[in-house]
């Protein structure tokens, strides 16, 4: 009975998740199933790995440590990974989440995005420097807790000039069907200038997995999260 820190589809019922260890609380137990959490496979314990993305074209899984300060891979569903070289002269913050749009890594520091390392060039292992090249309007943080029985807390950074119309925030199913349009919670949601939290009520969804997702534009994000009864 551990907190979800973090939760990634990989395709089918293949999923891959980071607990907190239960005796180092600054590493993390990757767990993976195949058969939509029915049964759990441990894959690696006692990593500081936590944050995942899953690139399904090329069926390969990408993971970051919290503090940014590593970047690896997997090819065979997260048995082995595989360290990818950063170059230690990039101008980023300490602190990143990996996220991913088409075929470019997104990275986010101190509530600011940037576009990073191309796909391409980082499943040939080329070494890149991180740049900071294309700043989007919005940043989508994990929703918690996840999983969660009743209230969803959504937070998500986003600038002045989208905040609130230029914002869509919607939860859906696995299946792609809409469960809530949060648009006018988003409206009425307490902005600090640069972050806001929307709150929303699961208490009448199935257990199962759901996703957040925000627009703004072209741009779009996803987050998953569990709801368990």
């Amino acid at each position: 009975e551990k907190a979800i820190y973090s939760l990634t589809p990989i395709e089918n019922e293949q999923l891959i998740i980071a607990l907190k260890n239960e005796t180092d609380n600054n590493k993390y137990d990757i767990f993976n199933t195949n058969d939509n959490g029915d049964t759990w496979n441990i894959i690696r314990e006692g990593t500081t790995i936590c944050r995942f993305y899953y690139d399904a074209g090329k069926k390969i899984i990408y993971g970051t440590s919290e503090k940014g300060d590593s970047l690896i891979r997997s090819t065979n569903g997260g048995e082995i990974w595989e360290k990818i070289q950063i170059s230690t002269g990039h101008n980023m913050q300490p602190k990143w989440d990996l996220t991913a749009t088409g075929n470019v890594i997104w990275l986010n520091y101190n509530g600011w995005f940037c576009r990073s390392v191309s796909l391409e060039d980082i499943s040939t292992n080329v070494q890149e420097d991180i740049l900071p090249s294309y700043v989007m309007p919005f940043w989508l943080e994990k929703p918690y807790p996840n999983p969660t029985r009743y209230i969803l807390s959504i937070p998500f950074y986003c600038k002045k000039s989208v905040f609130p119309y230029g914002i869509q925030l919607k939860v859906f199913s696995p299946v792609g069907t809409l469960k809530e349009d949060l648009h006018q919670r988003v409206v009425s949601a307490k902005y600090d200038g640069t972050k806001a939290t929307v709150e929303c009520d699961v208490s009448e969804y199935s257990s199962g997995l759901y996703y957040v997702v925000i627009t703004s534009g072209n741009h779009r994000m996803v987050m998953p999260f569990a709801v368990i009864k």
